[in-house]
C-alpha cells in the first residue's frame, strides 16, 4: 500500500481521481495542517478547514479528531 500523504500537495492531484467516483481522505488534523501549509489553525476552525477543503478538491473528508467531521464536496457537513 503507498502512502497518499503527498497527494494534496500536488496541483495536478484531483486529475488522478476518476470522475464518476468520490474519493473520501481521513487526515488527522496534523495532515490537514501540512497540506494546507498551516500549523496551528486546523484545530481553531476544523469545520470551516474541513468544509472549505472538500469543496475546493470536489472530495469527502473525513477529518479525524475527538470530534471527527465529515464535510462533503457540496459543503455539508451532517
Amino acid at each position: 500500500m503507498r502512502s497518499i500523504c503527498w497527494l494534496p500537495t500536488r496541483r495536478s492531484w484531483p486529475e488522478l481521481v476518476p470522475r464518476r467516483r468520490t474519493l473520501w481522505l481521513t487526515p488527522h488534523p496534523g495532515e490537514m495542517a501540512r497540506w494546507r501549509n498551516h500549523s496551528g489553525r486546523v484545530q481553531a476552525s476544523r469545520l470551516d478547514v474541513a468544509r472549505k477543503f472538500a469543496q475546493r478538491m470536489g472530495v469527502t473528508l473525513v477529518l479525524k479528531g475527538s470530534r471527527t467531521l465529515v464535510a462533503h464536496p457540496d459543503g455539508s457537513v451532517p
